[in-house]
């Protein structure tokens, strides 16, 4: 590849990167659990002018092209001027979203698992009969096969589940989705559990979130909680789920 070719790729990239997957007048929902405040300049320690409660939603008024980066709790993300009933004001977009609010406290499994799969399935249907895999070993016990088959959602989501002898793993790409909305997602899957809860809170605070393209790599764009793995990739966020 020339090395032209290459520049232009790594601009490509890095865009992707950097770009919001929402424009002006798009209206978000915010997952903040504990609510989000509105600052009346592009900062954190501006004034607070109002608080959105969990699950509310606001119209984007400016996205300044996603110039006013900020990294925020460990999250990535942008200061956009918004409306919100009366008033007008920034706020950071790290916890804004356009995927379904999930319910807090309405789920009936305990396990975050359950919680995510739950949501997933009651908000994004398949539309692509599912491909199915199965791997031709000559085991008379079946002990050493093992399969996976991949299904496409709505909103570009794709399901890969893989499985074998006593164990299994299933990994959700969002191809349309920041990093930032995975965190809020999962934070919000593991609010009545408090042994993850716990976890998460110490591994977030050594996660360093990758600011372009030339520093990602595996190690800093992967926060992992006992059987969960959120993974921040260049075109795709994953979020994986194993056991056995």
């Amino acid at each position: 590849m020339k090395l032209k070719s290459i520049i232009i790729f790594s601009i490509l990239l890095l865009s992707q990167i950097s770009k919001g997957n929402y424009i002006e007048n798009d209206t978000l929902n915010v997952l903040a659990i504990n609510g989000l405040n509105i600052r009346l300049a592009k900062s954190g320690q501006s004034e607070k002018i109002g608080n959105i409660k969990y699950g509310e939603s606001v119209v984007i008024k400016n996205t300044f092209k996603f110039a006013h980066k900020d990294t925020i709790e460990r999250r990535a993300g942008n200061w956009v001027e918004i409306n919100y009933k009366d008033k007008t004001g920034f706020i950071f977009d790290g916890y804004l979203s356009k995927l379904p609010v999930p319910k807090l406290n309405d789920f009936e499994e305990s396990e975050p698992y359950f919680r995510m799969r739950e949501y997933l399935s009651s908000n994004f249907q398949n539309i692509v009969k599912p491909i199915k895999i199965i791997e031709p070993y000559f085991d008379l016990d079946g002990k050493d096969g093992e399969g996976f088959h991949v299904s496409v959602w709505t909103n570009n989501l794709k399901l890969k589940e893989k499985g074998g002898y006593e164990w299994f793993e299933y990994s959700f790409y969002f191809e349309q989705t920041r990093f930032a909305e995975i965190l809020s997602l999962f934070e919000i899957f593991i609010s009545q559990s408090r042994g993850y809860k716990a976890e998460y809170k110490k591994v977030i605070k050594s996660y360093n979130p990758s600011k372009d393209l030339l520093s990602k790599s595996r190690k800093n764009s992967e926060i992992k909680i006992f059987d969960f793995t959120l993974t921040d990739g260049i075109m795709t966020k994953v979020l994986t789920f194993s056991g056995g």
